[in-house]
């Protein structure tokens, strides 16, 4: 990973940044110009923007404000009953990088009742366990075990709950896998179809070739990713690999976690930068 100047966050690359710089540039040129029409999406842009150039106290209230307006759009669309945070896990991503454990654990279990509450909602693919995977998180670094035992307890009842095929993808795995349903090298097998984390890491770089201009691209489940999405994907099985292994051998904790931070262009990850964080790369003061 390229570095940048002493005062860059321990992620900083200088194309991601000239690339976020843009977003940045471009969100508050909007926001500015047309605060009447923000919405969720452009305060998030612009909070996910400043997470990324280590502005991390710029990026908690535009996450804040983006989080009371989707749950606002919610509201408006499909009825109070039926309201869930949405951006709830970046959110607490921000309040753990601020140590303010308390506030990320109050956000995850919104997001987590409002996934209860609203079980058609839009999740992720295996049907909401992104909160519970970071609530687990914050159990295992602590350690709490109540709290473990709420997190997993979650789990179970979302894999029970959703076994349609639609539910079946990436990161249910992830959810198995804490529950201690996989070891770590069955989680790697079933959702990649490889162990060797080399060859994971050479195919993570690997794009597959764009479809002629006009055509659709096939998507296929079965097929194993590659390039970005398998680097988003891997990250994220690195970190609760890393997290989960350093409970028992804190050297390969440590070493899948390095593996993490060194993946390339996957800061759309909340797990990539909580790495930064378990590694000690994140001062506990701003950034900035």
């Amino acid at each position: 990973m390229s570095a940048g100047t002493s005062s860059d966050p321990p992620w900083f690359t200088q194309e991601r940044n000239q690339e976020w710089t843009a977003v940045l540039r471009d969100s508050k040129n909007w926001l500015t110009l047309f605060p009447e029409s923000g919405r969720s999406s452009d305060y998030g842009v612009r909070g996910a923007a400043h997470l990324y150039m280590g502005l991390i106290h710029e990026a908690l209230p535009d996450l804040l404000r983006a989080d009371e307006l989707h749950r606002t759009e919610l509201a408006s669309k499909y009825g109070q009953q039926r309201v869930w945070g949405g951006i709830k896990k970046l959110l607490a991503t921000v309040y753990l990088l601020l140590r303010d454990t308390e506030s990320a654990k109050r956000e995850l279990r919104s997001d987590m009742k409002g996934i209860l509450d609203w079980p058609d909602c839009f999740t992720d693919a295996g049907g909401g366990v992104g909160p519970g995977l970071l609530l687990w998180y914050i159990a295992a670094r602590a350690p709490d075990a109540a709290l473990e035992s709420e997190a997993l307890t979650y789990l179970q009842d979302l894999l029970r709950k959703h076994n349609q095929p639609r539910f079946q993808g990436w990161p249910r795995h992830l959810a198995k896998f804490v529950l201690g349903q996989y070891s770590f090298a069955a989680l790697l097998q079933d959702a990649f179809k490889c162990i060797d984390l080399d060859e994971l890491e050479r195919c993570a770089y690997v794009e597959r070739a764009a479809p002629p201009p006009g055509e659709v691209p096939f998507f296929d489940a079965e097929v194993p990713p590659t390039g970005l999405l398998l680097r988003r994907h891997l990250a994220q099985a690195l970190f609760y690999g890393g997290i989960k292994a350093r409970l028992h051998d804190p050297a390969l904790g440590e070493s899948l976690l390095r593996r993490c931070v060194s993946l390339k262009d996957v800061d759309i990850e909340n797990e990539w930068y909580l790495a930064f964080l378990e590694l000690g790369l994140v001062g506990p003061g701003p950034s900035r």
